[in-house]
């Protein structure tokens, strides 16, 4: 409670010290695969990269992806959240690739166990997208930003931030790309 108190206030290298002790502790009662411990380790690693230490983030988010995975498989809901994080850390230090290759698992994962119009899938293709941009690889990423937009425009009721940074992100995809009209309908959407 006081770890996330001194957090809201953005004095996140404060609040390290109590994170790292409530994680530390959880790990002697509980041993490291509880959820608990796990859950203790997820909010240290958020604290890491609001600090700005993506590699430190990237250590936690491993351990915690070994031991969703230990305990509940590759393709239960909280594995592969913990496995969408350790590719946004991996996008963070730049390791575009191994990203990449663990975002299409987390896609392909995200596709067999919530379906395609689930919110959790519509992310998975959003961030594929992201580290597909960031790699250069705008026609591909195309289709991923489209389908991120068609599964969150079916779940929203009107307009809203997700679908609004759909509509930018597939903007500017299509502005990288030198179709510049198109770009500007999307953008005034």
């Amino acid at each position: 409670l006081l770890a996330g108190s001194i957090e809201s206030q953005g004095r996140w290298a404060d609040a390290e010290p109590y994170r790292k002790r409530l994680y530390d502790q959880h790990r002697v009662l509980y041993g490291d695969h509880h959820d608990e411990t796990i859950t203790a380790a997820g909010f240290l690693a958020v604290n890491y990269v609001r600090q700005g230490r993506s590699a430190d983030a990237l250590l936690m988010r491993q351990a915690i992806l070994q031991a969703r995975t230990a305990n509940l498989g590759d393709k239960d809901p909280k594995s592969i959240i913990a496995l969408s994080n350790v590719a946004a850390s991996l996008t963070d230090i730049g390791q575009l690739e191994s990203a990449e290759i663990l975002y299409r698992k987390v896609l392909e994962y995200s596709l067999e166990v919530h379906g395609k119009g689930h919110m959790e899938t519509a992310s998975a293709y959003g961030n594929l997208a992201v580290v597909l941009r960031a790699r250069g690889q705008y026609a591909e990423a195309e289709p991923m930003l489209d389908e991120a937009l068609i599964i969150d425009q079916s779940l929203s009721r009107g307009p809203n931030s997700v679908v609004a940074l759909r509509l930018y992100n597939k903007a500017t995809n299509l502005g990288d790309m030198g179709r510049q009209s198109e770009a500007l309908d999307h953008a005034a959407q």
